[in-house]
């Protein structure tokens, strides 16, 4: 019989291109776009996605679970004029915004990011 080492049980990360975009929804036209490559965590993106696009004044910035941070639901509140429409993870941590964006969130208006 023969013994396998934990080195030969770990598994390889392969590093990927990872695509970030941010589209007007009203006009399907794209706003700011980022390719980054491997695994990162989205909070970059959407912080600098926000400040590329204050200049267009968007009424709401739609995203899904994962960008539910609190330093991007504060950016997006305090940078721009527009309400996050961010659903809040069920897990949620405490935070300001985060507790408040669970009033503010309307699922007619989420339905329009697909």
């Amino acid at each position: 019989m023969t013994s396998i080492t934990t080195t030969e049980l770990k598994k390889t990360r392969h590093s990927y291109i990872k695509n970030h975009i941010t589209v007007d929804s009203e006009y399907m036209l794209i706003r700011h776009y980022n390719a980054t490559k491997g695994p990162k965590y989205d909070t970059k993106f959407a912080i600098s996605a926000t400040r590329a696009i204050q200049s267009y004044k968007p009424i709401y910035i739609l995203a899904d679970k994962a960008y539910d941070t609190e330093l991007i639901k504060q950016t997006i509140v305090e940078e721009t004029t527009a309400l996050p429409q961010i659903p809040v993870k069920t897990r949620q941590k405490s935070g300001v915004y985060r507790s408040k964006c669970r009033t503010i969130f309307r699922q007619q208006v989420y339905r329009f990011r697909n």
